[in-house]
């Protein structure tokens, strides 16, 4: 059973470290990537799954960037991803939902 509200408050959350945390691009990630540990692929609806990985895979198994090893290339990627994603879940979690 998917958690979406859930699943959009930690991305909301991780965005807004992207957008106002202090540091370089991987610094920021890191702060991010803290919130996106707290969501299971289980929260994300099925049609999102994919892009969920996606994003987990520029991260390592705790949640976290992989330190020291994404470029800022890659991880300027992985936060429009993020951002992206958080971008889905918002439109779904605040679209007026159909009655019967």
């Amino acid at each position: 059973m998917t958690n979406i509200v859930k699943a959009h408050q930690h991305f909301a959350s991780a965005v807004e470290n992207l957008a106002c945390g202090a540091g370089p691009i991987q610094d920021r990630l890191c702060e991010a990537a803290g919130h996106i540990a707290n969501v299971d692929a289980s929260d994300i609806p099925d049609d999102l799954r994919d892009r969920f990985e996606t994003i987990r895979q520029g991260l390592s198994n705790d949640g976290r960037p992989h330190e020291g090893k994404l470029s800022d290339s890659d991880a300027t990627m992985t936060a429009r991803s993020i951002l992206g994603l958080e971008d889905q879940l918002s439109n779904r979690t605040t679209a007026p939902r159909r009655m019967g």
